[in-house]
């Protein structure tokens, strides 16, 4: 890819060598947990995340895991009296 482009000119180039499959793939994604949670098996490749979008090799485009923190630091183990307990409680009372 010639870098002298603007990174516009680029993602123009880049789309237009695309196909329709691949611009689909890169906006629908693919399954990453696989069996017993989704009923089609996890795509190669995927770590089970929260996502997984394929790479496309022959346009250098790289694989992209989508991992989340959904529970974050709320999840680490009974909350007293419904309060979240954040990182300086966890250090305090296990480290």
């Amino acid at each position: 890819m010639d870098k002298s482009l603007s990174p516009d000119e680029r993602a123009d180039l880049l789309v237009k060598r695309m196909t329709l499959d691949e611009k689909i793939q890169l906006v629908h994604g693919s399954p990453s947990l696989g069996p017993p949670v989704s009923s089609k098996p996890r795509t190669p490749g995927a770590l089970g995340g929260d996502g997984f979008v394929p790479g496309i090799p022959r346009l250098g485009i790289p694989a992209l895991q989508l991992i989340g923190a959904g529970v974050g630091v709320t999840n680490l183990g009974q909350r007293p009296n419904g309060r979240c307990r954040n990182p300086s409680f966890f250090l305090s009372r296990y480290v």
